[in-house]
């Protein structure tokens, strides 16, 4: 009976040892779905971050034309002079029509 039982525990500690030499399915299974779940929170941030960079260009973009706007509607006298010989925006005489 000595022999026997000394035969068990020598199984049991091979078992435990081959056991404990890597990974299971299950755990490689749970790292793969934890390491796809950071991923898409990753490019999901991403993806909201450039249309903020966009949007924000756009509104950049829109104050200059904003303050262009404001300068020709404040200032007009910078852009159009009354006192040229024929008035207008496109400066002195204006346009000449005369020859058409």
């Amino acid at each position: 009976m000595c022999g026997k039982h000394t035969l068990s525990q020598t199984n049991k500690q091979r078992l435990a040892r081959e056991s404990s030499a890597g990974f299971t399915l299950i755990e490689l299974s749970i790292l793969l779905i934890v390491v796809g779940l950071l991923a898409s929170a990753f490019f999901a941030a991403q993806k909201v971050e450039q249309k903020r960079k966009i949007i924000d260009e756009k509104i950049e973009h829109f104050e200059y034309i904003l303050t262009a706007l404001g300068e020709f509607v404040y200032r007009p006298q910078d852009y159009y002079r009354e006192d040229d010989a024929g008035g207008g925006f496109f400066g002195a005489g204006g346009i000449d029509c005369a020859g058409l």
